[in-house]
């Protein structure tokens, strides 16, 4: 190994372990929206077609109910969101496509690869804010015609933009940038080029 060779791997090992910003992640996340965008057209388009069937009927009584809307709901589209995230950040890849494009990856605190459950527990953690919401919305008197949300439905919309606030506050104050879902599961994502972690590999 020539002195070039071992300056480049330097470098890129103070790279590998640099935490991720905010604004990354944001990219990452974005591009990773498309990705959610299309599949959420497709499941409405899907869902949009079977109501022109005998079926339509079916989707009337399920989504008629709060509890059992919700349950198709977090069945359809909220376990699909979430196991796109963390099948891929435990892949071998260690990050969603948005992350492999910012040049991101998601790992333990040692700087090894998520098994499948740590990965689950971090993105179950993540969307948390989501799923309040969700919850609230679906039980929320009227909705969607005639919403009547009740003071417990208020107290559940601030409890997602607390919850929400918290997770930014204690990733822009800790200093290897963990939110608290991330230091929860001794997570954190870091800036790894696609180039160097495909080396590593």
């Amino acid at each position: 190994m020539d002195d070039t060779d071992r300056a480049v791997r330097l470098v890129s090992a103070a790279t590998v372990f640099a935490p991720a910003e905010l604004w990354p992640r944001i990219k990452a996340f974005a591009v990773d929206y498309l990705f959610i965008a299309a599949y959420l057209i497709a499941l409405t388009g899907a869902v949009a077609g079977l109501r022109l069937t005998p079926l339509r009927r079916t989707f009337a009584t399920v989504y008629g109910n709060p509890y059992s809307a919700q349950l198709t709901d977090a069945l359809l589209f909220d376990a699909p969101v979430m196991l796109y995230f963390a099948l891929f950040e435990a892949s071998h890849w260690q990050a969603t496509p948005g992350k492999r494009r910012i040049g991101l990856r998601v790992v333990t605190n040692t700087g090894a690869r998520l098994n499948l459950p740590r990965a689950l527990a971090r993105i179950v953690l993540k969307f948390l804010p989501w799923e309040i919401a969700h919850t609230s919305i679906w039980h929320t008197p009227g909705w969607p015609a005639q919403a009547k949300p009740t003071p417990l439905n208020y107290v559940a919309y601030g409890s997602v933009y607390a919850l929400a606030a918290v997770y930014i506050v204690s990733l822009l104050t800790s200093h290897a940038r963990q939110p608290l879902y991330d230091r929860l599961t001794h997570t954190r994502v870091i800036h790894a080029p696609r180039s160097l972690a495909a080396a590593q590999r």
